[in-house]
């Protein structure tokens, strides 16, 4: 039923994109479970077991949920660009050149 996106998702494990992936789909008629790649690539290479009861650390979506929007949110208000120098907001960052899309990006070198 859901073919197209199994297949994106296991292409993203094939291609080195992301080390492992365990998702479900539920609809009101299934609900299915998958569990693909690897659990850690750090200090070794695990494999990911075949159960769904993996506990896993969220806390880098804070950086996706909370800060994007609250960037968003700003940007929406005219409170800032994403070109802007940070320096502008924190006279005290040592860096004159980096940008608020470097930090964002972590493209800052």
């Amino acid at each position: 039923m859901f073919y197209k996106t199994k297949q994106s998702l296991d292409q993203l494990v094939q291609n080195g994109s992301t080390p492992g992936i365990s998702y479900q789909i539920k609809t009101n008629d299934i609900e299915e479970n998958w569990i693909l790649g690897l659990k850690s690539v750090f200090p070794e290479a695990e494999i990911l077991p075949r159960t769904t009861d993996n506990i896993y650390d969220i806390a880098s979506l804070t950086k996706v949920i909370a800060t994007t929007t609250r960037i968003l949110q700003l940007i929406e208000q005219q409170k800032f660009q994403l070109n802007d120098f940070v320096q502008a907001y924190l006279p005290q960052f040592r860096y004159d050149n980096v940008t608020i899309l470097h930090l964002l990006t972590h493209s800052s070198g």
